[in-house]
């Protein structure tokens, strides 16, 4: 299904850029011009996962909500890009095993991640 990832923001965030950074972000993408965004194509398989979806990540029961983001790092080969999201630091392992860099913007370590 294309949008895949632009439904997943739509389903989180508000368009009009408020209340949050992560609004904002949305707003900011929708606003942008064309030329500045890139749209990628995520083919699907017969049973609806990522063609572009490592195996190991499925077996290993990967969050089916950030498979798109997975399925599109290994795509594009560039990295994901992750906050505090749990998900991506406990597979780990799996996603460098099969070519997904990720990067920590608050580190690996999740006991600081929400620390003043």
């Amino acid at each position: 299904m294309a949008g895949d990832i632009q439904s997943e923001y739509r389903n989180h965030l508000n368009a009009r850029g408020q209340p949050g950074v992560g609004d904002r972000f949305y707003q900011e993408i929708l606003n942008s011009s064309p030329r500045l965004i890139e749209r990628i194509d995520l083919p699907k398989r017969d049973d609806g996962e990522y063609i572009d979806l490592p195996q190991a990540l499925i077996a290993a029961n990967f969050d089916p909500s950030d498979r798109k983001f997975a399925a599109l790092a290994k795509r594009e080969s560039v990295p994901v890009i992750n906050a505090t999201d749990s998900d991506w630091l406990d597979h780990r392992a799996t996603l460098a095993e099969n070519d997904i860099q990720v990067e920590f913007l608050c580190g690996c370590d999740r006991s600081k991640w929400f620390s003043s």
